[in-house]
């Protein structure tokens, strides 16, 4: 078991959910309750999985939540597809934040390998 504010992982998924808020503060005021949140809401739900999966014992329950949090950080991406075509993000912030997104992705699978 390990201290999630210590997890490496933790931290990166933390960062893009941080960096996720900052931008989506942006948005259009009607997508307040929309794509804005939709987007907030992957991003911690990432960071909160990786935190779950920090304090289990067996592998089995750590893979588990980190599937879970490998399926968030996916729909952000997704998410970020969405505000670019809109025109909510500049395809130079849509592109920093999508390879943020990605890289992550990629590290919590290959932490679920190694579960």
């Amino acid at each position: 078991m390990q201290e999630f504010k210590n997890s490496e992982l933790w931290k990166r998924a933390h960062a893009l959910a941080m960096e996720l808020y900052k931008e989506t503060a942006e948005f259009p005021d009607h997508e307040g309750f929309g794509l804005s949140m939709q987007i907030c809401r992957a991003g911690t739900a990432t960071a909160t999985r990786i935190a779950e999966s920090c304090n289990k014992d067996e592998a089995v329950e750590v893979a588990a939540d980190l599937r879970r949090a490998k399926s968030s950080v996916t729909e952000v991406e997704y998410l970020l597809v969405v505000a670019r075509d809109l025109e909510y993000v500049k395809v130079t912030m849509y592109n920093r934040l999508a390879l943020q997104a990605a890289t992550l992705r990629k590290a919590i699978h290959a932490s679920i390998k190694k579960a």
